[in-house]
């Protein structure tokens, strides 16, 4: 899982050599930022340059912009149709953005989501979907109408829940020998492991035999994850402070 935006056509190239070079051309570039697992983000840059290779190849170009109300610290995350190439997601600008209720509104379960951007794009996006689904449970589109209506407020809400969080969290990752960034957005934490080492399935069996504290890791999202593990902070605080307590015994 590859958190270094300046390698992006590097990645394109090899994705592309994969696929056979030039025989299968890129129809869909998909990109997640804020992203899951690694936390990182992109600002209007990053994203200008995803849209103008996307478009150079004739690609659609989709932002999942599922945390986008997350941010931390006075960082608001953006949106991919605020990059100057992306035109608003005008017709023709091949450019899509995602954005789904599940995380800002702790609706995961209930899965109601919508799409912005260029209509052409977002009509061929609804021919194939109706063949999946025709309407969701009305309990479920009425809490989206609720949550939307609050839309602000929960968001702010939830980002000072989750920055407290991450606030706990982070210093005690030191006592078990493990770095991180720290994160503007999102309900995670991308963690390094200590020394560089890069057996994170095996760092997260060990705490969990030993401190009984579960994480994901790093290699579970692809092999580009390997050597780092991932935080959820979705646990209440309560939890959190008996994990901090398990890390400093496993540490110590």
């Amino acid at each position: 899982m590859v958190n270094d935006r300046s390698r992006f056509e590097e990645i394109l190239a090899d994705r592309q050599r994969q696929a056979g070079g030039g025989e299968r051309p890129v129809r869909l570039m998909i990109l997640n930022y804020p992203h899951n697992p690694t936390a990182a983000t992109a600002d209007s840059d990053d994203f200008d340059r995803a849209v103008l290779s996307g478009r150079a190849r004739g690609a659609v170009v989709v932002n999942d912009n599922a945390y986008a109300d997350i941010g931390f610290d006075g960082y608001r995350p953006g949106s991919i149709l605020q990059a100057p190439a992306a035109e608003g997601g005008a017709a023709g600008s091949g450019v899509v953005e995602f954005h789904s209720l599940s995380k800002t509104f702790s609706m995961a379960g209930w899965r109601t989501a919508f799409a912005v951007g260029d209509p052409e794009v977002i009509a061929a996006v609804a021919r194939v979907k109706t063949f999946y689904d025709t309407g969701s449970l009305e309990a479920i589109q009425r809490a989206a109408a609720v949550a939307l209506d609050n839309a602000e407020e929960i968001a702010r809400t939830v980002s000072e829940r989750y920055q407290a969080r991450r606030d706990l969290l982070l210093p005690a990752l030191q006592t078990v020998g493990l770095t991180a960034d720290r994160p503007r957005g999102t309900i995670y934490i991308w963690a390094r492991l200590p020394g560089g080492g890069t057996d994170d399935l095996g760092f997260c069996r060990e705490l969990l035999e030993q401190a009984h504290v579960a994480l994901s890791p790093g290699s579970a999202f692809g092999p580009g994850g390997a050597g780092y593990v991932r935080f959820a902070l979705t646990a209440p605080e309560a939890r959190l402070e008996e994990a901090v307590e398990r890390l400093k015994e496993f540490g110590g």
